[in-house]
């Protein structure tokens, strides 16, 4: 999974790193993340919500990226269902857009919610929601800004029990068109290497993005070495936020 700011040629490389990443993820015993996939592209000029059933190793998706112009926000994911979860298809696949009173989200998770905790504490319906739409539901309902929404919801995860991983990233933007980028990780794991996420600054581009998909753009090598100077790890339990401009 991966969110980025900045200019179409950058975005179109990213997304194909995705797309081999979830291929082959060498960081998580070479599987595939073939349960479907999906993007949220926010442009001057259009916003599109893309979700899929096909593996993005599978599908064709530079036509929907290449015609754009500017500086564009895309957010996407490729999706391993964990054993407990649906797979109902494309409804499953990331990101889910989250409708605030004055802000437009898009989240993407890698990890386990506890919805079950999130249904005790929150009542809110989980019967027919994967853990991330349980997540995003909540998200949702709860009245404010979306920032301090999230923040909210960390602490209030972190009551219970965080139990195995917690990485997500935003994507979206408030009515005055100002785009943000937000991202938290967190995981009680032996496979660091595979949750990791990484910050990747590139002249007036910035991404954020899981380890594997960092390996494909050729920004740290198997062993987590840096090959770039503008790239580094993002640190545990802090919530981040990037703001364009």
């Amino acid at each position: 999974m991966f969110a980025f700011s900045g200019n179409v040629m950058d975005a179109i490389n990213i997304q194909k790193s995705l797309a081999e990443a979830a291929k082959n993820d060498i960081f998580n015993g070479n599987k595939s993340h073939g349960d479907g996939w999906g993007s949220a592209i926010i442009s001057n000029d259009q916003e599109l919500l893309i979700r899929r059933k096909i593996p993005i190793f599978e599908d064709s998706f530079m036509d929907i990226i290449k015609n754009l112009a500017g500086k564009i926000v895309l957010i996407s994911h490729a999706r391993l269902a964990s054993e407990t979860e649906q797979k109902r298809g494309w409804m499953d696949s990331h990101p889910f857009r989250i409708f605030k009173e004055n802000e437009t989200f898009y989240i993407e998770h890698n990890g386990y919610v506890d919805k079950y905790f999130l249904n005790r504490k929150f009542g809110i319906e989980i019967k027919n929601f994967t853990d991330t739409e349980a997540f995003a539901f909540l998200l949702q309902k709860l009245n404010g800004d979306f920032i301090e929404n999230i923040k909210t919801v960390i602490d209030v995860l972190h009551e219970g029990t965080l139990a195995g991983t917690l990485n997500f990233i935003c994507a979206g933007y408030d009515y005055k068109n100002k785009r943000k980028i937000c991202y938290y990780s967190d995981f009680n794991s032996k496979k660091e290497n595979y949750l990791r996420l990484f910050e990747f600054k590139k002249d007036d581009s910035f991404s954020v993005m899981s380890s594997t998909v960092a390996y494909y753009l050729n920004i740290i090598d198997e062993n987590m070495n840096y090959r770039s100077n503008n790239v580094k790890m993002v640190e545990k339990e802090k919530l981040f936020v990037y703001e364009e401009g």
